[in-house]
């Protein structure tokens, strides 16, 4: 009871929230209606008797309430006695059971008027017809309409005046609606009789008449609301060809596929009932909201209209009561409104009050009553749950009772009912569906309801669930009742057979029996005056699809040379579009298919203006464009056709025909246009307006659009699957719907089904490839544990999958006659192989599937260079390069002699051609495809890139790779001819995503935009959110795909933000961008310096000098990469500084020899040496080299390491430092805060760690605790003494120790812009997810991102890292590079991390991702980074002396060479003094 008490107050208040402006316009229009009523309403006293009893009449159907509306009706009481009752229950407010008080006073007045005028006075026929317009809700009333018609038939002979035959059209229309009511369908038998009446009654009132009366707006509003329900499309059709058309009222295609001029006719009623009355006339809203009826219904959709019809509802709750039935039909049309346009009805709690009030007004035992019934359950199922059962039960008890003894009655109302919830009650639907096929098929009669019915089964199970067995069976019933109904040889038969046709042309076994069917069905309607044009375009088109383009162009050429100027542009222009599109197919001329192309694009031009447009031939003009490689120009077309689309549609974007351009227009883009992120923001933004705020109707073409969306995603997202996750679950949530339909359907599960399973196991068979490859002994335990289980998980499936296989591919044999030429089938064999070779290893299977995929790819008949390089791919997966080579060279051959290839077809190519190339050792063959390849991706970065988001920019690097990597494979056997191309191409693709993400940055801050920099907040705080989200793979199915919906949402809300931030910093960020070039650095450099980008080549690792005299970069080949790697494994060092030992101080391996001697000869005369190196040489300390003469590199030139030698390019800046940020004495727990200071001082420090070397406090980290680091507070005071001394002002210079060294101190310090920030702390980067696992920290944590696993800590760092405390926001005293990343220290000259390992980092050709890049991305300049755990006094040395030096006046560079010096003399030995590397000091 409290519950549903909650929920009402909570509706009650949503509701007054939301409708406080809408009552105003409502309240207007009352009041505006009651001044015209004492302004306008005439007195009954002035009235003849007839205009006061058609007054009257009006009045009561009106429900007119004035004082004035009143009066007259007492007047009128004189000859009504009805009146008195009807006047006291108005004044009452009680509710009209039945009606019966309405009824009883309209036909009291009819009577009247029959007594006091006579039978065939035309007041009379209007008091009658009002009568039988109320009475047909409750009963059938053809009979008197048929009666009140002919007597108004004898008026019109004794009185032809224009009132009486407009009325005689009225009643003549309704008739038409009152049949339909009783038969439950139109009748297109009656359209022609339909039409004459309207050609009649404009006879009367033309369209443009000037004439302004109650009789032309009464008459119009008839017309419209029997012309909205005419929806037999074909027979409708006829019917108009045969009677002709009226000038004057524009015609339109409407929702259900009929051409009407239905909107003219309200527009026009509307517009002419605001001449005679008020804006707020009952008579006026009631025809409003049937406009908006007819607009809902003809999918007319948006906010204006749902705004309509709420203001319609408060309309009748304050001008009737909120309990009357007006409020009722009103508040159900709103709902209906909401609805339709997959908006929630927040306050469908209502639904069963709403059914008790119509119960009251209607009764339970009529059709008016079951009607209404049948949308307030369409309204609980979808947003009243909880009460949607009972509600169900009560329609099924009704309608058994409505239609007792009708069976085919009943099964109509059981499948429009149950055809429209099967989403959300999809068992009780199938089984009421499944009764109602029963009742059809028993009870099937041959009448028009059977034709029809079976029209909506046929249409539904063929274009929306894809259940051909279904559809087949019931369309042979539907063509037997039309040869009933019209006969044999009649148009609508023939239509029929016509669709027989289409529905089982894609059957095997009958498509002899269609080719020779289609031929003798279009002689049979040429004869008959049908429409055989249409009969011969689905054969041309049938004939296209079984590949017999020789037959489909003859029939398309006939169509063409056979058309006329009076045929429709649309019609005409398909017959050229489509003879041009396969024309083009056949590589005919390619001049005619331009000629034919051109001709069919004016046409449909001028077809625009048509009322039915033919929105397929959009997407056929598109498709020849692409078969042309005119790539643009369709995207231009498709956009024409999805604007005309949604135009005619009411922007439904579900539509099949919007569906299929908006498909085919992202794919161009994507991978024809380079336009990639464009399309993914369409992609995105148009799946949140499908999934995330609408109920999904399930259907075929919607489907259809989702794995187009899946497949591009895929693409980009080969490797994360989180993100393909996003378009992969509602794909899957569709497919699950319209399986649970159709059941077993050969066609479904050969079209849908086959590409499911296909998915599921590449997915798997990728995983299971990871997992040869992996290492599962070094996997931490936790993660060995899921693995294990998802392995047994995915073994459990093992025996399904072979089942499936064998399932489809007997449907494929069986349903599809060309299944050999079925790419889908295809792509299943393939599949097996896969398997077989990966999954439950089978050799002879697998070489049998392989066999028999060779001989499919080899049968096909048009270029499809993808299965060539699939070929390829099997036979490379299995080691059989050589054999695979053969088919990369067909597939390449394809794809460079196409005019429609993609840069992603193009790179598929050069991929697996640099691959044979380097099997083969073709190496000049293979310069030419490894230029191409860094063209192609440098094209794609430089259209797309700038404007990724982070995480596209991550995907398209792991699905694309270094962009140089071929070139720089080849560089070591080619130096020469190559070294400048590498140079330009390492330049560029070094640090590009940092570039890009630091351009977007300060662009932002230089902008000062408010709003842009709280949109950077509050990705911040969801970025936050994305660190601390932990994805438990331990769990499987549905409780792992929620996790993975989770983390996708959380993923797609980032993205958004971040997309919202590059496109309104664009203005901004233009002037940022730079591209760097070798010709520019050597114009930086001086007579004595040189520029080296160091490179791994294929063997080798290359080193590309640059001297002031270079004429082109001097490529020198240094030592082997294998040498190098196995070196530094054979020292067999666990952490960094032990290595720095076996490295530097014991020169366990020549790291000079083998990577600096060699470039010795070019380096003569050279002292300052810029340098820029990649992967593991960043973790090198190259000034503790070892040379000959027994010294170290340091001692003969003047090293600065660059993460570029584009660094060279910035401007110089010479700028002394102002102030400073300086932070140490750091307490990392309470504990050692306690303790400092005090006689157990030595327990602040902890346990030593055991490195293997003496007697130093080193700076890194354990898993269990932060040391306390006493030197640091020392070093801190010698810097701030040592600013003191150069004269700085002490307000300047901020020192933080303690726990007031915290991490929010920190951020909030660094926004005030300090010069220096100086960091004397525990510094760690933690190599792998293993090792992060064994650390509490990152057990609560995603440890994956190389960005979150390197960090210092601050002041009470202690309690996040050994996992006690629950804080995991951004300050826990754990400051990671990926906060770091998204500071700002655009102002910051220099960050010193006098820190263990805050040089390292996960690293890739991008660059490193660690602790540098986060400050290089927030805007630091410059970094002096440590590359292994530090000693804390010979660091604090360190750092004493290098700013006393710097602040003297040296660059930071002289500065630090000074105070390296200085602590060689006390710590000669490199692993004191050569940890620091000075990051960017040019």
């Amino acid at each position: 009871m409290k519950r549903t008490a909650l929920q009402w107050i909570m509706v009650a208040v949503l509701l007054v929230l939301g409708q406080a402006v809408q009552a105003q316009s409502a309240y207007d229009w009352i009041e505006t209606h009651r001044k015209w009523m004492s302004e306008h309403y005439p007195k009954g006293e002035e009235l003849s008797k007839e205009a006061l009893l058609k007054e009257a009449a009006f009045a009561v159907l009106d429900g007119l309430r004035e004082p004035e509306a009143k009066a007259l009706l007492r007047v009128a009481e004189k000859w009504v006695p009805q009146l008195g009752a009807y006047l006291d229950w108005l004044e009452s407010g009680q509710v009209d059971e039945k009606y019966a008080i309405l009824l009883g006073t309209l036909k009291g007045v009819a009577d009247a008027a029959e007594e006091q005028l006579g039978r065939e006075h035309v007041v009379t026929g209007w008091c009658r017809y009002l009568y039988l317009s109320q009475l047909v809700n409750m009963e059938d009333v053809v009979k008197p309409t048929d009666e009140l018609i002919g007597g108004l038939q004898q008026a019109v002979k004794r009185k032809p005046d224009r009132e009486t035959k407009a009325l005689l059209c009225i009643v003549k229309l309704s008739q038409f609606t009152n049949r339909m009511r009783n038969n439950l369908v139109d009748d297109p038998r009656d359209y022609e009789d339909v039409l004459r009446t309207e050609q009649e009654a404009l006879a009367l009132y033309p369209a443009d008449d000037k004439t302004v009366d109650h009789t032309r707006a009464f008459l119009y509003f008839t017309l419209a609301q029997v012309k909205s329900s005419m929806s037999q499309v074909d027979e409708l059709k006829l019917a108009q060809e045969r009677v002709g058309g009226i000038e004057n009222t524009p015609y339109k295609s409407l929702a259900n596929g009929t051409i009407s001029n239905v909107g003219f006719y309200f527009e026009k009623a509307v517009l002419l009932y605001r001449q005679l009355y008020s804006e707020g006339h009952p008579e006026l809203v009631m025809i409003r909201r049937c406009q908006l009826n007819f607009e809902i219904n003809s999918q007319l959709l948006n906010e204006e209209l749902e705004e309509a019809c709420r203001t319609a509802k408060l309309y009748a709750d304050t001008y009737y009561s909120s309990e009357s039935s007006e409020s009722l039909l009103a508040r159900l049309d709103w709902w209906m409104a909401r609805w339709k346009s997959g908006m929630k009805n927040h306050d469908a709690i209502f639904c069963s009050q709403m059914v008790e009030g119509f119960k009251r007004y209607l009764g339970e035992d009529n059709s008016y009553y079951l009607n209404m019934l049948t949308n307030v359950v369409l309204i609980a199922v979808y947003d009243y749950p909880f009460g949607a059962d009972r509600l169900l039960d009560e329609w099924n008890r009704t309608v058994e009772r409505v239609y007792a003894g009708q069976p085919l009655k009943r099964a109509y109302m059981l499948y429009g009912l149950y055809s429209s919830v099967r989403d959300r009650q999809p068992e009780k639907a199938k089984a009421r569906l499944e009764e109602a096929y029963a009742l059809y098929r028993e009870y099937y009669d041959g009448s028009l309801l059977s034709m029809i019915f079976g029209r909506l089964i046929v249409w539904e199970s063929y274009t929306v669930i894809g259940d051909m067995n279904l559809t087949q069976e019931i369309q042979a019933y539907v063509c037997e009742a039309a040869r009933a109904c019209f006969g044999k040889e009649s148009p609508v038969s023939l239509n029929e057979e016509l669709f027989q046709l289409i529905v089982c042309q894609n059957e095997v076994e009958k498509e002899e029996q269609v080719r020779a069917a289609y031929p003798q069905l279009i002689e049979r309607m040429r004869k008959q005056g049908a429409d055989y044009q249409v009969a011969m375009a689905n054969y041309a088109e049938f004939l296209f699809g079984i590949r017999d383009y020789r037959l489909a162009e003859e029939q398309y050429a006939l169509l063409v040379e056979n058309a006329t100027e009076e045929d429709p542009c649309a019609q005409r222009a398909n017959f050229l579009l489509r003879l041009a599109y396969i024309r083009e197919l056949m590589n005919k001329d390619s001049r005619d298919c331009d000629r034919l192309f051109e001709e069919g694009k004016k046409l449909l031009a001028r077809g625009k203006e048509e009322p039915d447009v033919w929105i397929e031939n959009y997407q056929t003009a598109a498709q020849y464009l692409i078969e042309r490689g005119r790539y643009q120009e369709a995207v231009t077309i498709l956009d024409e056709g999805i604007d005309l689309c949604l135009e005619r549609n009411g922007d439904n974007i579900y539509d099949m025909q919007y569906l299929g351009m908006f498909t085919l227009k992202i794919q161009l883009m994507y991978s024809g246009l380079n336009e990639m992120v464009e399309a993914k923001q369409l992609m995105v933004e148009q799946m949140e307006k499908m999934f995330r705020n609408k109920d999904v109707p399930g259907s075929l073409p919607l489907l259809d659009y989702l794995w187009g969306c899946y497949y591009l995603v895929k693409g980009e997202n080969a490797y994360n699957m989180v993100q393909r996750n996003e378009f992969l679950m509602p794909l899957l949530q569709v497919s699950q719907m319209l399986y649970a339909q159709n059941g077993q359907d050969p066609l479904f599960m050969m079209n849908y089904v086959t590409p499911l399973l296909i998915e599921f196991l590449d997915i798997a068979t990728q995983s299971m490839v990871w997992t040869k490859n992996m290492d599962v002994d070094a996997l931490h335990e936790n993660d060995r544990a899921v693995y294990e289980k998802q392995m047994k998980y995915l073994k459990g499936m093992f025996p399904n999958v072979k089942e499936i296989f064998g399932q489809l591919e007997q449907i494929f044999r069986e349903q599809d006659k060309n299944f050999s030429k079925n790419v889908t089938y295809r792509n299943l064999v393939r599949s097996q192989i896969l398997y077989y070779q990966h999954m439950e290893y089978n050799e002879a299977e697998r070489d049998r599937c392989l066999l028999a995929y060779r001989e499919l790819v080899e049968q096909q008949e048009t270029d499809d260079w993808d299965a060539w390089f699939d070929l390829g791919d099997l036979y490379w997966g299995m080691d059989k390069k050589q054999e695979a080579v053969p088919f990369y060279e067909k597939a390449y051959e394809q794809l460079t002699s196409s005019p429609r290839v993609t840069v992603n077809d193009k790179l598929k190519g050069i991929v697996r051609l640099c691959n044979t190339y380097v099997e083969e050792r073709k190496w000049k063959e293979m310069v030419a495809p490894a230029r191409a390849f860094y063209a192609n991706v440098k094209e794609m970065m430089d259209g797309n890139f700038q404007l990724m988001t982070e995480s596209e920019q991550n995907n398209f690097m792991d699905t694309y790779r270094d962009p140089a990597m071929w070139l720089t494979c080849l560089l070591e056997q080619m130096p020469e001819e190559l070294a400048a191309e590498v140079y330009d191409a390492v330049l560029y693709r070094t640090g590009m995503q940092l570039r890009s993400q630091r351009q977007t940055r300060m662009a932002i801050l230089a902008s000062k935009d408010t709003a842009l920099i709280r949109l950077v907040e509050q990705m911040n705080r969801l970025q936050l959110e994305r660190k601390n989200f932990k994805v438990d793979y331990g769990v499987l199915g549905l409780a792992f795909n929620e996790q993975m919906r989770s983390m996708g949402q959380l993923n797609y809300k980032i993205d958004a933000l971040e997309r919202q931030l590059i496109e309104r910093s664009e203005p901004y960020r233009r002037r940022y961008a730079t591209e760097a070039s070798w010709h520019q650095i050597r114009e930086k450099l001086k007579n004595d310096e040189a520029a080296i980008e160091f490179v791994f080549s294929r063997e080798y690792i290359m080193a590309l000098v640059l001297k002031k005299n270079s004429r082109k970069p001097i490529p020198v080949r240094l030592g082997k990469n294998e040498e190098l790697m196995k070196g530094l494994q054979a020292l067999d060092a666990k952490t960094s500084a032990r290595m720095a030992v076996k490295l530097y101080n014991e020169r366990a391996l020549d790291l000079y020899a083998l990577l600096w001697a060699p470039l010795e000869p070019y380096l003569k005369g050279v002292r300052t040496v810029y340098y820029a190196t990649p992967g593991i040489l960043n973790n090198l300390s190259f000034a503790a080299f070892a040379t000959p003469d027994g010294g170290y590199l340091i001692d003969k030139y003047d090293l600065c390491p660059l993460t570029t030698t584009a660094m060279l390019l910035r401007p110089q800046s010479d700028e002394r430092p102002q102030s400073a940020l300086l932070m140490g004495n750091i307490f990392y727990s309470e504990k050692q805060r306690l303790l400092a200071g005090t006689t157990n001082a030595e327990q602040v420090r902890g346990t030593v760690d055991d490195f293997g070397i003496d007697d130093f406090e080193e700076r890194g980290v354990s898993k269990d605790h932060f040391k306390y680091l006493p030197f640091t507070n020392r070093e801190v005071e010698d810097i701030t003494a040592e600013l003191g001394r150069n004269n700085w002002n002490m307000e300047d210079i901020t020192v933080k120790k303690g726990m007031e060294a915290s991490e929010q101190a920190l951020k909030e310090l660094a926004a005030t812009g300090p010069a220096v920030i100086h960091l004397a702390t525990h510094g760690f980067f933690v190599a792998n997810r293993k090792q992060a696992l064994d650390i509490p920290f990152f057990q609560n944590r995603e440890p994956d991102y190389a960005m979150y696993r390197a960090g210092v800590a601050l002041a009470n760092a202690e309690t996040a890292w050994c996992g006690k405390g629950t804080d995991t926001g951004e300050n826990d005293g754990i400051l990671t590079a990926d906060e770091v990343s998204r500071l700002n220290l655009q102002h910051t000259q220099l960050v010193v991390l006098s820190a263990c390992e805050t040089a390292l980092g996960n690293y890739s050709y991008e660059g490193v991702f660690g602790l540098p890049r986060g400050f290089k991305q927030a805007g630091v300049r410059s970094l002096l980074v440590s590359l292994w755990s530090v000693n804390d006094h010979s660091t604090s040395l360190l750092m004493s002396a290098f700013y006393r030096y710097w602040l003297e006046g040296l660059s930071k560079r002289e500065a630090l060479r000074k105070a390296t010096d200085e602590v060689r003399k006390v710590y000669p030995q490199p692993f004191y003094w050569a940890p620091f590397v000075l990051l960017d000091a040019n």
